[in-house]
């Protein structure tokens, strides 16, 4: 780094610093000698699944109990103290990066296991849950469950991989909003303690979003960017051009309701999905070239404010040919043949030339349903019908916003602006999202089902009250093969299309 530092220092005028220290996985990492000996003596300063302490430097890991007292005010302080250094430097330009957080253990050759079932996270829990249900009788009732106290509430445990029971669904459910929201908070707390530092360094999160994520670590986005983040962010280690797009189109939505805050693009680079069949001749390197010239001009057209680099690469992976490193693949010299002219000011305010429409707010949206990210697990198939609706919208040039379904219920977004909705692999719906849609629907709004919407509730329950006010109780039967609602098993099979199939 260094030395690309020195190569590039005639034609630079700062440095920049780019860190992943607020990144969970990164924790211990950076963590002093002194402390790094406190967690290795104390379990119960390290996450914990439902088998009890990982150990330090688990693959993916949320090393440390981010739950414990004392994990949280040495992370308070150290962000605080990094952060002042930083901003004393004058020549320096500080990137905080944050990226694909994630609350779980991944074994994809067996079980994996769920963070955090610490004592300090389980107490967490139960506050949780007597902050959304006053008493337990409310609990219950929701639940259909029979429990005597809140304290006889634990975690679930189960297999993520494996398809879940109904009546385990309320607990499930309930535990990964209660993980995301925690998580969000924990952010919060560093970007506040950072802040109390220097005001200098920018703050990235990236909460796998919409289009690139599954129900495990699918995060509410726009609270993660609002509150955590000085940037709205994406990547584009995507399904080639069209996914790549319609994350664009996603970041977009959520910067114009955070009011236009800057957007970026990191991991730039052609994703390994879409090239694992290559052969990697001349033929396949041109296409891979042609992708990424193409990402590239739509984010200077869109007037991203920063594009982080990255090489070309795939996961190392035996059935893959090569390291997973391919330096003849890198797309350095068309990224660094444009960067001069993304400098210049010509750039500046393209977006409201070439896209007049996005000056107003479009006729159509697309919904990015929370509850049915959530509970379709393991893998995110809910994302391929909405980037096929992406796809629908973008080839016929219907400009189209992706609006959040936490911002419709909680009013911020009337949907009065629209005149149709997309909803896409939306099988799962609240029973207050639905009477919400039906009021919209009443005073006139398209609402366009890709597959029946709200046929289960949040908690995988007969929920059909949409599709019966408007079609009538027409009989119906969702049919799943082979996993959790349509997710093919084992692993490696997770990639193809769903097997659902509706009578």
């Amino acid at each position: 780094a260094y030395g690309v530092l020195r190569d590039w220092k005639p034609y630079m005028d700062f440095h920049l610093i780019m860190t992943c220290f607020a990144d969970p996985r990164a924790y211990f990492r950076c963590m002093s000698p002194a402390f790094k000996s406190k967690c290795l003596a104390d379990p119960a300063l390290r996450a914990h699944t439902e088998l009890g302490p990982t150990d330090i430097g688990d693959r993916l890991g949320l090393n440390v109990n981010i739950f414990h007292p004392e994990v949280r005010a040495y992370l308070k302080s150290f962000f605080q103290k990094a952060w002042a250094a930083a901003g004393k430097d004058p020549y320096a330009a500080v990137l905080e990066y944050a990226g694909e957080p994630c609350f779980y253990l991944p074994n994809l050759n067996g079980k994996s296991y769920v963070y955090d079932y610490s004592v300090q996270a389980k107490e967490e829990f139960r506050r949780f849950l007597q902050v959304k249900f006053p008493t337990l009788d409310a609990l219950n009732k929701a639940w259909n469950s029979r429990y005597g106290r809140f304290e006889d509430i634990a975690p679930p445990t189960y297999d993520m991989m494996q398809e879940m029971r109904p009546a385990d669904l309320p607990l499930i459910y309930e535990f990964r909003r209660f993980r995301k929201q925690a998580l969000c908070e924990h952010f919060k707390m560093i970007y506040d303690a950072a802040r109390r530092g220097s005001n200098k360094p920018v703050m990235i999160r990236w909460g796998r979003e919409y289009f690139n994520g599954n129900s495990l670590d699918a995060f509410d986005v726009f609270r993660l960017t609002a509150d955590t983040s000085d940037i709205t962010e994406h990547h584009n280690c995507d399904d080639g051009t069209y996914g790549h797009f319609a994350t664009q189109n996603y970041c977009y939505s959520i910067a114009r309701y955070l009011n236009h805050k800057p957007r970026a693009t990191t991991e730039f680079y052609v994703a390994a999905p879409e090239v694992t069949h290559f052969n990697w001749d001349k033929d396949d390197i041109g296409i891979l070239w042609h992708r990424s010239v193409n990402n590239l001009w739509r984010a200077i057209l869109w007037d991203e404010k920063l594009i982080v680099l990255w090489y070309l690469s795939g996961h190392p992976d035996p059935k893959r040919p090569g390291p997973d490193y391919r330096s003849g693949m890198t797309l350095a010299p068309v990224h660094l043949g444009v960067l001069p002219w993304m400098k210049t000011k010509t750039v500046n305010g393209i977006e409201d030339v070439i896209f007049r429409t996005r000056v107003v707010t479009p006729k159509v949206a697309m919904l990015a349903p929370f509850d049915a990210t959530m509970v379709c697990q393991p893998d995110a198939h809910i994302a391929r019908e909405a980037k096929e609706v992406h796809r629908f919208l973008d080839e016929f040039n219907y400009d189209y916003f992706c609006v959040p379904e936490e911002l419709v219920l909680s009013g911020k977004e009337t949907l009065s602006s629209y005149k149709v909705l997309f909803a896409p692999y939306t099988l799962w719906a609240s029973a207050a999202t639905q009477e919400r849609l039906l009021q919209w629907v009443s005073g006139g709004g398209v609402l366009v089902m890709v597959g029946p919407f709200g046929y289960w509730d949040e908690y995988g329950r007969p929920s059909r009250a949409l599709l019966d006010q408007c079609f009538g109780r027409i009989p119906m039967e969702v049919k799943k093969e082979g996993g959790v609602y349509g997710v093919a098993l084992p692993h490696d099979e997770l990639s193809r299309q769903p097997k659902v199939t509706i009578e």
